[in-house]
């Protein structure tokens, strides 16, 4: 049986197996919308844009950007959601019987620590000319709102299980290896109180 670093529980499971089959839909979803955006690739927009936060002026700027997502843009979305179903694999109801390497289930787990940082960064992106100048933080637009939600919400989703996961790990090993620690900081420092008398009673 795979060693992967979850807590005992059956929900773990059943919650990364129902996400997994989530993301499959979403796929689905991506896969002729961006078809669609291939064949009628999106249209720029004159869009007018506040200040980025901490700038000096307060003026607006109109800024170019298009009008929904384009075909790399929904194509980056579904090869990280496809990605993101391999990583999980070995947390699924299935891939809990499939044997791993312990180095590679950390690189999974660590591959999908990125993503979550990643939406969180997604988040903290407010609009701006700034932003809209680089094409990001369009919020202005549901299509492009719907984008991102996606991308963080599916990160987010990611993340928190991942969160409870660690700190159940960083807990059950701290507890394992707190008496050991203990100990070898003991017997490091243990001799130097007799180590000083000697060196007092020298002089």
């Amino acid at each position: 049986m795979s060693q992967f670093p979850v807590a005992p529980m059956d929900t773990t499971t059943a919650y990364f197996t129902l996400f997994s089959t989530l993301l499959a839909l979403k796929i689905l979803i991506l896969l002729p919308l961006c078809l669609y955006t291939m064949v009628r690739p999106p249209q720029d927009e004159e869009v007018e844009f506040p200040p980025p936060p901490g700038y000096s002026g307060s003026e607006r700027k109109t800024v170019q950007v298009p009008k929904y997502p384009s075909c790399p843009d929904l194509l980056f979305l579904i090869l990280v959601y496809a990605m993101d179903i391999v990583f999980m694999y070995p947390a699924t109801r299935r891939g809990v019987e499939v044997e791993l390497n312990s180095a590679l289930i950390a690189f999974l787990g660590g591959a999908l620590g990125l993503q979550a940082a990643a939406a969180v960064g997604w988040s903290g992106i407010s609009m701006s000319w700034l932003a809209a100048e680089k094409k990001y933080g369009l919020w202005h637009s549901k299509a492009w709102s719907a984008y991102y939600l996606s991308f963080i919400l599916v990160g987010v989703g990611i993340g928190v299980p991942l969160l409870f996961i660690w700190t159940w790990h960083i807990g059950k090993y701290t507890i394992v290896i707190a008496p050991t620690v203990g100990k070898a900081f003991y017997d490091a420092f243990a001799p130097l109180p007799q180590i000083y008398r000697q060196c007092v009673g020298l002089k």
